[in-house]
């Protein structure tokens, strides 16, 4: 699974809490994010991450998504 947020810091302190060191983060021109395992997902939601899923919350998907792909430092 793709750990995404609102914003570079919330992302960074939520793969801080699951362990994930800075050098995982995907800079990607798809998005921002970390990749997470099961059991790493379910950490994050018991943490308080939001699941969201692209096939119920497309519209939303979508919008995390472009959020994610605007924090990207990776070329566009």
């Amino acid at each position: 699974a793709h750990l995404m947020a609102d914003t570079l810091e919330e992302l960074h302190a939520m793969a801080a809490q699951l362990g994930l060191p800075r050098r995982a983060l995907q800079d990607k021109r798809s998005g921002v994010h970390y990749d997470v395992t099961v059991d790493m997902r379910a950490q994050a939601l018991e943490l308080g991450a939001l699941a969201i899923s692209r096939h119920v919350d497309r519209e939303l998907v979508r919008a995390v998504i472009r959020n994610a792909r605007a924090q990207a430092t990776a070329p566009k």
